[in-house]
């Protein structure tokens, strides 16, 4: 399995619990079946921190990158990275 594919599912796997919530959706709570209920606004907050934490680590060590076979997915991860900074920032959410 490369790095990039480890990656990716890793990421994929914290995101996929959390739907992505819209304005209209009617309660400000979650359940989270027995446990700790938490603001919606927290868990998004957790959730997009845990991504950015991934993303910036798996940039900044990964040797992968440095391939030139790998340029496009490399440019792929970059774009990826600047949204999901525009939308901590938009979403104001400190990293």
């Amino acid at each position: 399995i490369s790095s990039y594919q480890l990656y990716v599912e890793v990421v994929c796997e914290e995101l996929e619990w959390l739907p992505f919530y819209y304005e209209d959706v009617p309660t400000a709570i979650v359940d989270t079946q027995g446990r700790e209920e938490m603001p919606k606004r927290e868990l998004i907050s957790r959730v997009l921190n845990v991504c950015t934490y991934w993303m910036t680590s798996f940039i900044k060590y990964s040797s992968w990158l440095e391939n030139p076979l790998n340029v496009k997915a490399a440019r792929f991860l970059s774009k990826g990275h600047a949204m999901l900074s525009d939308c901590m920032t938009e979403l104001d959410i400190a990293k």
